[in-house]
C-alpha cells in the first residue's frame, strides 16, 4: 500500500496564523482603547462603483434621499477599509447631534455627512459585517466617556477583497479656520477668503489633472490654506489627501518625484521670515542672517532654530527651550556641535538680539503667526500664476516643486511676487 504523501502549504498556513493571531487581538481591551483612528469625515474612494454595489447588498430597496445615503455610506465604508488595514478600529459618535449637517439654521461648511451615517452602520452590523464596543456617557467624571469603537468582521473583509478599493480624501472646505485645539471654527465669509477658495480651487483642479507619481504611488493632493483663530494668523497651504502628504516627505524624496513624467526642481526662498521682518521696519536685508552670529557652516542649522524661535515663541524662555530641545532630540548634530564648542542656546540669544537690533523688538512677540500669514499670501500668489497658466505646481508652505522646465519661470515669480508684496528683493535658491 503506497504511503500518502501530505503536502504542506507553508506560506497559507503562516498567513492563517497571521490573520488568528489579528482576529485575537481584535478582543482586548489594547486593541479598544489604545490601536483606534478618529472617524475621518473627507474620506472616500476612488472607485465609486466598489462602493454602489454593497450598498444595493445591503439596501435592497428604494430610499428616499439615497445619494446622501450612498454618501454617508461610503464614507464610513472607507473608515472601516483604512482602519483595518492598519489592524485599527474606528472611534465613532452614536451622539445623532454630531451628525447634523446643519447649525442654527446654518449648512456645516466642513462636513457633507449626515446622520444617515449611523443608519448604515446599523446596517451594517445587521449584516454582521461590522463588530462594536458601544460607548458610553459618564455624567459624574465627563473626562471617563467613551465613543463607540467600531471594526469590519471578516465577511466585511472577505468581500472587499475582491473589490478596487482604493482610498482617497476629499475635503469640502478649503479655507479652513481652527482654534489652538484644531478645533474647526465656522465664520462669516468674506472677499478675501471667497478670492483665497477660487484660486485654491483653480490651483487644485489643475494639479489633480496632472500625473503626480511618487516613484510607482500616483498622488492626489488637495491643497487647503488652514488659518489658526482669526484670518490674520497663520494661512499656510497644507496638503491634504490620504497618505499623499508629499509636504511630509524629507527633501530628498521631494526631488524624487515626477510630474507628468518630468523629473521636477524645488525652489526655495531663502530666510524669508527675517526678511520679511526687516522688510516691515524698512531695510533691504543682505547675507545670512543665521550665520551672522557663527559663520562656521556645521552651526547653521541650528542657528536657524534659534533665530526662528526668537521669532516664532511668545516669551524668552519659551524661545530657549525650543532650541534646547531641538539639540536633545538631534543626536547626531549634537555630537557635531559639541566638538566645534557649542552646547546650549543661550549665547547665541544674546548674540541675535544685538546682531539684529532693528528687529529685535519682534522677538518673543509671537509674530510668527503673523509673518507666516504673509508668507502664505506670497505663496499663493506665486501658485496662483502657474495655476492660470495650466502647469502644476506643489507648495511646501515657502518652496516649490515644478516639472524641471519651468525652473527659470518659477524663480522670477518668486522673486517679482516677493518684491510686490514688500518693494524688497529677496534671494532664491
Amino acid at each position: 500500500m503506497k504511503e500518502r504523501i501530505f503536502k504542506i502549504d507553508w506560506k497559507r498556513a503562516i498567513i492563517n496564523n497571521v490573520e488568528r493571531q489579528i482576529q485575537d487581538y481584535k478582543q482586548t481591551d489594547d486593541f479598544l482603547e489604545n490601536d483606534f483612528l478618529q472617524y475621518n469625515k473627507n474620506l472616500s474612494f476612488e472607485n465609486q462603483i466598489t462602493v454602489k454595489k454593497l450598498f444595493n447588498k445591503i439596501y435592497n430597496q428604494p430610499h428616499y434621499k439615497t445619494s446622501q445615503k450612498l454618501f454617508d455610506f461610503e464614507v464610513l465604508l472607507a473608515n472601516l477599509i483604512n482602519a483595518e488595514k492598519k489592524t485599527k478600529c474606528v472611534n465613532i459618535s452614536k451622539n445623532s447631534n454630531h451628525w447634523k449637517m446643519k447649525s442654527n439654521n446654518k449648512k456645516n461648511r466642513y462636513d457633507n455627512v449626515s446622520r444617515f451615517t449611523l443608519e448604515a452602520l446599523e446596517q451594517l452590523k445587521k449584516h454582521k459585517m461590522i463588530n462594536e464596543k458601544r460607548g458610553y456617557k459618564d455624567l459624574k467624571n465627563p473626562k471617563n466617556s467613551r465613543n463607540t469603537k467600531i471594526w469590519a468582521t471578516e465577511k466585511l473583509i472577505e468581500y472587499c477583497k475582491t473589490l478596487p478599493t482604493g482610498i482617497k480624501e476629499v475635503y469640502k472646505e478649503l479655507v479652513v479656520l481652527r482654534d489652538n485645539q484644531k478645533n474647526l471654527l465656522d465664520y462669516k465669509d468674506t472677499a478675501e477668503t471667497h478670492k483665497i477658495r477660487k484660486r485654491l480651487t483653480i490651483l487644485n483642479k489643475v494639479n489633480s489633472e496632472a500625473e503626480i507619481k511618487y516613484k510607482n504611488t500616483i498622488l492626489q493632493p488637495c491643497i487647503r490654506a488652514i488659518f489658526l483663530n482669526k484670518f490674520t494668523l497663520y494661512g499656510r497651504l497644507h496638503t491634504g489627501g490620504y497618505k499623499h502628504n508629499y509636504q511630509s516627505y524629507a527633501s530628498e524624496d521631494r526631488i524624487m518625484l515626477t510630474i507628468n513624467g518630468n523629473t521636477v526642481t524645488e525652489l526655495d526662498y531663502a530666510a524669508l521670515h527675517p526678511n520679511l521682518l526687516y522688510a516691515d521696519v524698512g531695510i533691504q536685508y543682505m547675507g545670512d542672517p543665521y550665520s551672522k552670529v557663527n559663520d562656521n557652516p556645521q552651526a547653521r542649522t541650528f542657528l536657524k532654530k534659534i533665530l526662528l524661535a526668537l521669532i516664532n515663541s511668545s516669551n524668552e524662555m519659551q524661545a530657549e527651550r525650543a532650541a534646547n530641545n531641538w539639540l536633545f532630540e538631534n543626536k547626531e548634530e549634537c555630537k557635531i556641535l559639541h566638538k566645534i564648542g557649542i552646547t546650549k542656546a543661550r549665547p547665541f540669544i544674546d548674540k541675535f538680539i544685538e546682531e539684529h537690533k532693528p528687529i529685535s523688538h519682534f522677538f518673543f512677540t509671537g509674530a510668527g503667526l503673523r509673518v507666516m500669514n504673509r508668507d502664505a499670501k506670497i505663496c499663493l500668489d506665486v501658485c496662483y500664476y502657474f495655476a492660470q497658466k495650466n502647469i502644476p505646481i506643489l507648495p511646501v508652505h515657502d518652496s516649490f516643486i515644478i516639472q524641471e522646465q519651468y525652473k527659470n519661470e518659477l524663480k522670477k515669480v518668486m522673486q517679482d511676487v516677493y518684491k510686490r508684496h514688500t518693494n524688497f528683493r529677496i534671494k532664491v535658491k
